[in-house]
């Protein structure tokens, strides 16, 4: 994941052999002091939407979000990420953690 700018993106890449389904997968965000869960900050992907392998996915969001599916997912037109330090997790439909990134304030 990879966080950046007025079009916020963070990118998740299938990184086994095998297609991923990603139905019912979450997005979500942390921020304060202390790092807490921000519950409105939460997306989920598309039911429909599974990624071959090595395929990526870019969630965007803040004011010039692009919205181009499949490649391409509008969360909102909302800044998520904060400079100062977020945390982004990405959890599975069965919300075990899949992977994690923290910077800034939330390391």
């Amino acid at each position: 994941m990879m966080y950046a700018g007025d079009d916020e993106v963070v990118t998740v890449t299938n990184q086994s052999t095998a297609p991923q389904s990603l139905a019912g997968w979450r997005l979500q965000s942390y921020g304060g002091t202390p790092c807490r869960l921000i519950p409105e900050q939460v997306f989920v992907l598309p039911a429909d939407l599974t990624l071959a392998s090595g395929a990526s996915v870019r969630i965007h969001s803040g004011p010039q979000a692009l919205n181009k599916p499949p490649t391409d997912l509008k969360w909102t037109e909302d800044t998520v990420w904060n400079n100062g330090g977020d945390r982004a997790d990405l959890l599975s439909a069965d919300g075990k953690l899949v992977t994690s990134l923290a910077y800034g304030a939330c390391q």
